[in-house]
């Protein structure tokens, strides 16, 4: 069984420009990391790593109020398409 390791990062694209009346957020470099779990087959670790500014003037209040909840959807959805995909 091998590890595997997805990254990206922001990037600008001519044909993506910048947009009035929209916010463009930046992701920092991010990933992650795919680890078999020693002794468990069919079980892996998933190890994530993020550094977003979301961009405009949101009071930091706000992005704390829904970010970490946004993260966790976005891992229950996760679980529920690889369950899916077998």
């Amino acid at each position: 069984m091998s590890s595997h390791l997805s990254v990206a990062t922001n990037v600008s694209h001519p044909a993506c420009p910048p947009q009035p009346g929209y916010v463009r957020g930046f992701n920092h470099p991010c990933g992650c990391f795919c680890v078999p779990v020693p002794g468990e087959a069919g079980k892996t670790q998933l190890i994530s790593f993020f550094q977003t500014d979301l961009g405009g003037l949101l009071p930091r209040s706000v992005v704390d109020s829904f970010f970490p909840a946004s993260m966790t959807d976005f891992y229950s959805n996760l679980t529920k398409a690889v369950k899916a995909l077998k």
